[in-house]
């Protein structure tokens, strides 16, 4: 689908983990930098000019749904609990975007060199 879609569309680009960044490579995507816990990557070596399609996912939080998962987790297991799990994602996401970071400035500095090499990041 993706590859359909670049041949309709041949400048593309996307953001994706550290860890796809191999499978969007195969593909013809080349790292421009990161932006947050994610690799920028382009089928070309510069940013779009157009639009870049960004899921809002705040209002997923604030649903009633996840409203009632909330208070059923913080009933099983505690406010502590809920603050350290809390914190913990913290943490997870301040590494992802150290490691995207690190990595796409090891790519920009290093083209072809192996994953597993990091170094930070350039914006478009």
């Amino acid at each position: 689908m993706l590859s359909k879609m670049v041949g309709r569309y041949p400048h593309a680009e996307l953001y994706c983990v550290v860890g796809k960044v191999a499978y969007f490579e195969a593909l013809g995507f080349q790292v421009l930098g990161a932006r947050g816990p994610q690799v920028i990557m382009n089928t070309l070596d510069h940013g779009t000019d157009g639009l870049l399609a960004v899921m809002d996912i705040a209002p997923i939080y604030s649903s009633v749904e996840v409203r009632q998962i909330h208070a059923y987790l913080l009933k099983q297991h505690g406010k502590r609990a809920m603050v350290d799990a809390e914190k913990q994602r913290d943490r997870h996401l301040d590494r992802m975007t150290r490691d995207a970071r690190a990595f796409a400035e090891q790519r920009l500095e290093n083209p072809g060199v192996p994953e597993g090499v990091a170094q930070a990041s350039r914006l478009h």
